[in-house]
């Protein structure tokens, strides 16, 4: 029995000295959007800065490869000058129209003016101080360089209506053949778009490429119906009802609306039902265009529809808000904002983490930082902090992070369901480690120690007696 024990005892012993915690895998661990931070856009000198923020993803569920969520921050801004001043402030943030419904940002708890600016694809994964340097040099214009329209260009809008008694397997066939030379084309709505090129001999036996596009579309409400806009030469338009693969040429009435119309009231037409109404009014004819206007020279260059999804109310884009407003001498004022957030999930040693990034560099815009609190609520599966390149503490419901100095890097915190993760966090577990190990190896000396001799002296005097 005595032998067993013994050989427990070790077996635990060796148990714990051979146990290792493997590093996380950084190199699989992809770039996501950030969290960002206002940034100081005035000249005013002596701007203190302290402030206390809420990440919250409890209320979201996941995506494909990301969760949305909340960010909440809460800003406490003082005016050091002897006399008053006016803070002018920048927030630079990735949502998409549709997620602008959640964005809000008060003085004091009151609502406050601020203008919106949607800004160029460079933008879209800023890091560092110099990302804010380029903020300013670029605030008041976009020097993207629109190569296919101009928003006051006049094209001819078309919308294709079918209606019909009898809708089962009914199929509407938009064939749209045009030079892209002459004619930038946008075509979108149905069911399906394909797109082919064509070879054609003009009379001056030139050759050129025609292209041509098919859209299917069917009325089972499901799809939206089919809207063409096109600037430049008129293009060649053919249309088709089908009833299963049998072509009809009765029993449907065909309606195609037609009308010429700018650049830029076509936006409003396509999208403005798209903005959130607490939006809409931050938002200038201007401004209206540039949320658009990149993504759709992109698709004119291209293909002629939207198979990315560019226009896409859910797609996220890079967001600027600036705002001003007076800080009187010695004096604080509160600054809350709530904006929309997504991070994504990536892959650690075949674990599935939450990966969150904290971009700070832009509080180093103000002339004193005092500090900043990050309380992280998670959902279900990925609840608690368990790396971070900064010190972190986890609590019952959530985690906290603590900043007093501003880090150099961008803050990497890796989030999962267990609050220790072994294969994903670097460092071992403050909370059990270092008070664990140290007693445990002192019970391991001590038994063994004890064990050895009780075990062995026994032995010695039964070998004696004998």
């Amino acid at each position: 029995m005595k032998d067993k024990i013994l050989a427990i005892v070790f077996s635990f012993c060796f148990l714990f000295t051979n146990f290792k915690y493997v590093n996380a895998q950084t190199e699989n661990i992809t770039n996501n959007h950030r969290i960002y931070e206002p940034f100081n856009l005035s000249d005013t000198k002596n701007l203190k800065v302290k402030a206390s923020s809420v990440i919250d993803f409890s209320s979201f569920e996941k995506n494909k490869s990301s969760i949305n969520g909340l960010y909440k921050g809460k800003y406490v801004l003082t005016n050091q000058n002897d006399g008053n001043s006016t803070a002018k402030l920048g927030l630079t943030f990735t949502s998409s129209i549709e997620d602008l419904k959640n964005f809000s940002i008060d003085v004091d708890g009151e609502n406050i003016d601020y203008t919106l600016k949607f800004l160029d694809d460079k933008f879209k994964v800023p890091t560092g101080n110099d990302f804010y340097k380029e903020i300013k040099e670029n605030f008041s214009s976009s020097d993207y360089d629109i190569k296919n329209y101009k928003k006051d260009d006049i094209g001819v809008l078309r919308e294709f209506n079918l209606e019909s008694n009898n809708t089962q397997d009914l199929t509407y066939e938009v064939i749209v053949k045009y030079y892209p030379s002459k004619t930038k084309v946008f075509l979108s709505g149905g069911k399906d778009i394909t797109s082919d090129d064509k070879e054609d001999g003009d009379k001056k036996e030139t050759s050129q490429t025609m292209k041509v596009l098919r859209l299917t579309y069917d009325l089972s409400g499901k799809y939206k119906k089919p809207m063409l806009f096109a600037i430049g030469d008129d293009i060649n338009i053919i249309t088709k009802v089908y009833s299963g693969e049998k072509e009809l040429t009765s029993g449907y009435r065909e309606n195609i609306e037609k009308k010429s119309i700018s650049v830029l009231d076509f936006f409003k037409e396509m999208f403005l039902n798209d903005i959130p109404e607490n939006i809409k009014q931050k938002i200038s004819e201007q401004n209206f265009f540039e949320i658009f206007a990149q993504s759709f020279d992109k698709i004119l260059s291209g293909v002629g529809y939207d198979n990315l999804g560019l226009l896409s109310p859910k797609s996220e884009k890079q967001i600027l808000v600036s705002l001003q407003f007076p800080l009187e001498s010695k004096k604080e004022k509160k600054l809350n904002v709530i904006y929309p957030i997504s991070t994504e999930i990536t892959t650690v040693n075949s674990t599935e983490v939450l990966k969150l990034n904290l971009e700070l560099s832009a509080l180093s815009s103000f002339d004193k930082f005092e500090k900043i609190d990050y309380k992280i609520i998670g959902n279900n599966e990925y609840k608690y902090i368990v790396d971070s390149n900064v010190k972190y503490k986890n609590t019952k419901d959530d985690s906290v992070i603590s900043i007093n100095k501003l880090p150099d890097k961008v803050v990497e915190t890796l989030l999962y369901k267990e609050k220790f993760l072994k294969g994903v966090t670097r460092d071992k577990p403050r909370a059990c480690t270092n008070y664990v190990l140290p007693i445990v190896a002192i019970f391991e000396v001590v038994s063994v120690i004890y064990l050895r001799n009780t075990y062995f002296r026994k032995k010695v005097n039964k070998s004696y007696k004998n």
